[in-house]
C-alpha cells in the first residue's frame, strides 16, 4: 500500500481510508481461508491416493509370492 502523507488528510477521509483497508484485508483473509481450505483438501487426497497405492501394492506383492 502506497505511504500516504495523514497531516493534510481530514478526519473523515482519514475514517474512509481505514475503512478501504479493513475491507481490503478482510478480502485477503477470506481468500487466505479458501486457499488452506484447497490446501487441507488436497493433501487429504493425497494421503488418501498413497495408502491406495500401497494397500494395491502390498495385495500384488502378497499375490506374486502366492504364484511363485
Amino acid at each position: 500500500m502506497p505511504k500516504k502523507d495523514f497531516s493534510k488528510l481530514e478526519k473523515e477521509a482519514l475514517i474512509e481510508l481505514l475503512l478501504a483497508s479493513q475491507y481490503t484485508l478482510e478480502k485477503k483473509r477470506h481468500q487466505l481461508r479458501r486457499v488452506r481450505e484447497k490446501l487441507s483438501s488436497a493433501r487429504k487426497r493425497m494421503h488418501k491416493m498413497k495408502d491406495i497405492i500401497l494397500y494395491q501394492r502390498k495385495r500384488i506383492l502378497e499375490r506374486a509370492g502366492q504364484d511363485i
